[in-house]
């Protein structure tokens, strides 16, 4: 069992996900895996990533050996899942065919004290998968100290949403900007810690992590 390495090509859509740690990166061939992995990103339970991990020789319907590679084997503090990920539309269309395929590709993930995953839009394009796409463009931003650290005396009676932030630290409206340039980078890089599933926006609740 090998893993095979995506190489960029013509016939589909093809990039490369930075890790937010900065250690490498994972390659995509679609843009459902690319969201996938800016999903992936912000979660900070995940240790590693990888793409094409194995490449399992399973029994066809007529008995011949077919070789299946999944897409992405990530490793989670407390589990190791193999996702496949497709679209909806593409997934129901080909189930009748692959149906036997992921089954045998579950029970070996299982025998390897792992999971097996089929992952879709769906499950994908949340409103989690919403706020990390917005986040990321401010991962790399380092916020003004003197700015984050007002926020977080703010935050030291407990969690507030955003609106009682703004309309506490930031009374004028000319204020607001710089406010939001070390506020955003902070919930970012997890200064800041809120709900992942709770939509971005003047209702967030928000606290200092721990």
């Amino acid at each position: 069992m090998r893993r095979r390495i995506i190489k960029p090509n013509t016939r589909s859509f093809t990039g490369r996900h930075v890790l937010p740690d900065g250690s490498g990166d994972v390659r995509f061939e679609s843009g459902l895996e690319r969201d996938f992995l800016t999903l992936l990103g912000a979660r900070d339970d995940v240790l590693e990533i990888l793409e094409q991990p194995v490449t399992l020789t399973l029994a066809g319907p007529d008995g011949k050996p077919r070789r299946y590679t999944p897409d992405f084997k990530v490793t989670y503090r407390d589990r190791v899942v193999i996702y496949e990920v497709k679209y909806r539309d593409q997934f129901r269309k080909r189930w009748p065919n692959d149906r036997d395929k992921y089954c045998q590709a579950r029970a070996w993930a299982q025998a390897n004290g792992m999971r097996f995953r089929i992952v879709t839009e769906l499950t994908i394009r949340t409103v989690r998968f919403e706020n990390a796409r917005f986040l990321a463009a401010y991962r790399d931003v380092t916020p003004d100290p003197a700015l984050a650290g007002t926020i977080l005396a703010a935050l030291a009676g407990g969690p507030r949403t955003v609106l009682d932030l703004v309309r506490t630290l930031c009374p004028d409206r000319a204020d607001r900007v710089g406010f939001y340039t070390a506020f955003w980078p902070m919930l970012a890089n997890r200064t800041l810690r809120a709900d992942p599933r709770a939509p971005i926006g003047m209702d967030l609740v928000v606290e200092a992590a721990p």
